[in-house]
């Protein structure tokens, strides 16, 4: 008997304990799982979201969002970081740091305003 491999991921969910949710995936249609108090697709292999409200919708993709944002200032100011460590003294070097204080800024702006929402 063949069994695709996101049945018998689903299967082995059920058999940890996960429960199968009413709501389908909105990508896939396949049933949502929700393990540890997370929501997930097995065959989209990834976390789903559900949300009641418009207002709900807004906030997570504001969440969303905000986190993506806050990766990517971190991978530069982590670029950044290493730039200096290879730079002599000069004006390269100061308009990196200029950088740096600007990325800086920008994190903690987005940190304020995920703390807001």
């Amino acid at each position: 008997m063949f069994m695709s491999e996101h049945v018998r991921r689903m299967a082995d969910l059920l058999k940890s304990g996960a429960s199968m949710l009413s709501e389908p995936c909105p990508a896939c249609g396949s049933p949502l799982f929700e393990v540890k108090g997370k929501v997930y697709c097995v065959k989209c292999n990834r976390p789903v979201v559900i949300v009641r409200s418009v207002e709900e919708e807004e906030r997570v993709k504001s969440e969303f969002v905000l986190s993506r944002l806050e990766s990517t200032v971190l991978a530069r100011l982590s670029e950044a970081a290493e730039a200096m460590e290879s730079e002599g003294v000069g004006d390269r070097l100061e308009k990196m740091g200029d950088s740096i204080l600007v990325w800086l800024e920008v994190l903690d702006k987005i940190r304020k305003l995920k703390a807001g929402l």
